[in-house]
């Protein structure tokens, strides 16, 4: 199916109630927590002419789900206030959604200073909310929420303070360009993550290794690598870099760069194939069939999708001071049936 035909607003809202169905089948309780949130969150651009046009997912959808292998929870990111709302105006937005859906308006944390970082600067898409709920356990059938935060392109003194608060004086060590994008948080916590695009679509050995090593990950270069060399991408690579492709990389550390998790994440559009072949590929990558089963039961329609990858948005490869390199994959709620072609 064509990404134009994809983003028309019928096919999404088909789409969001498709994820809701599915939803339902795996945890009645959740798909009753997801109903609220997204009626809250998305109520506004539920109008056809608010569903397109969002720079969250390749279609313009205005939800996005994302699925891991370290956690069984359902979770999923919204737009906030739709086309209507200019970006310098989203976070407080987001203030006003989270007390509607329940939240202490008293949160402190970190998020509390992200409207410093935008001040004054020109915006492309201002914030977004996430939501995750835990699946298969009725007590826990409430949501938890992180803020996502866009990070300015020109000169930031406020978001380079706040780096150096979380990750040192000299936060990345010397190689290609890499810009700060977003910074994530969930409201009452001081873990932060920060997002960065690198310029340019080589990737060497050696400075992924110096990025973990920044937070004392060093170690886990080799099982981050495998984990990444066990998906086929469109084009070759250099030697002693990671496949042709266009990355990102993230920490999630609290200040001081305490219990960090480092990600590097691609566009799913550089993997091998459709979004056929890259859900074949996510999944052969389970150590178990009971992980991703959401994302199984979400991506079943698009078997047959083999020209190009439009629903799957980012794959994510991440390590953590232990356990297994985890995955996780992000994608727009596909419909029930997608034409091949």
């Amino acid at each position: 199916m064509k990404a134009d035909l994809l983003a028309d607003d019928s096919v999404q809202q088909h789409a969001l109630k498709r994820a809701h169905h599915i939803i339902e089948g795996l945890d009645a309780a959740a798909a009753h927590e997801f109903a609220r949130v997204t009626d809250v969150v998305l109520g506004d651009e539920r109008a056809p002419a608010a569903w397109t046009g969002g720079l969250l997912n390749q279609t313009g959808a205005p939800l996005e789900f994302s699925f891991s292998t370290a956690s069984d929870d359902l979770r999923y990111t919204m737009e906030v206030g739709g086309s209507d709302t200019p970006p310098a105006c989203r976070l407080g937005r987001v203030e006003g959604l989270l007390a509607t859906l329940g939240v202490d308006s008293g949160w402190d944390g970190v998020a509390r200073e992200f409207p410093s970082l935008q001040h004054g600067h020109s915006l492309a898409w201002g914030a977004w909310l996430g939501a995750r709920q835990t699946l298969w356990n009725a007590h826990a059938a409430t949501s938890r929420y992180k803020i996502y935060a866009e990070i300015p392109f020109d000169s930031n003194a406020e978001a380079s303070s706040l780096l150096r608060r979380y990750l040192g004086a000299q936060p990345l060590p010397a190689g290609p360009c890499a810009q700060l994008v977003v910074a994530g948080a969930a409201p009452g916590s001081q873990r932060c993550e920060f997002y960065f695009e690198i310029h340019g679509r080589t990737f060497t050995r050696s400075y992924l290794s110096a990025l973990l090593d920044r937070v004392g990950l060093a170690r886990r270069l080799d099982d981050l690598v495998a984990l990444v060399g066990s998906f086929e991408f469109r084009h070759g690579r250099v030697p002693d870099a990671l496949p042709n492709a266009q990355y990102g990389f993230s920490y999630s550390v609290l200040p001081g760069g305490g219990e960090p998790v480092f990600s590097v994440f691609i566009f799913a559009a550089d993997l091998a194939g459709g979004d056929a072949w890259v859900r074949q590929q996510i999944l052969a990558a389970r150590h178990r069939e009971s992980e991703l089963r959401g994302y199984a039961a979400m991506t079943e329609s698009l078997t047959e999708r083999h020209a190009r990858a439009s629903s799957h948005n980012m794959v994510t490869f991440s390590v953590d001071e232990t356990g297994r390199a985890g995955l996780q994959v992000s994608l727009s709620p596909p419909p029930s049936s997608i034409d091949s072609n």
